[in-house]
């Protein structure tokens, strides 16, 4: 496949810029469009890339994890989502008990 440089040039500064504005499955599913007009991107310039684009605290997991591959990426973010949404859910329902019973 040929991709002019100018057109490479411009999706590499499109991802620069693409960033998780809402969920991270949202993010994850729409990643993988932005890098497919860069050619010779490597798998480690990716997943450094799609890191970068994450919220912060899925990021400081993501560092944490240090995952190997793009795909490894994807499925740690994923993963760590979930657990952050059940923890958050867990704080607030423990939060909404204990103002309910007086403590």
């Amino acid at each position: 496949m040929f991709t002019p440089l100018v057109d490479a040039q411009h999706a590499k500064e499109e991802l620069k810029r693409l960033t998780q504005s809402s969920s991270v499955s949202e993010y994850v599913r729409t990643f993988p469009a932005s890098v497919t007009c860069i050619p010779n991107m490597t798998n480690n310039e990716k997943r450094r890339q799609f890191v970068l684009g994450l919220k912060k605290p899925i990021r400081h997991a993501m560092d944490r994890a240090d995952p190997a591959t793009l795909e490894d990426a994807f499925t740690v973010a994923l993963t760590e989502s979930i657990d952050f949404v059940a923890s958050v859910t867990t704080s607030l329902t423990t939060q909404q008990q204990q103002h309910s019973s007086g403590q």
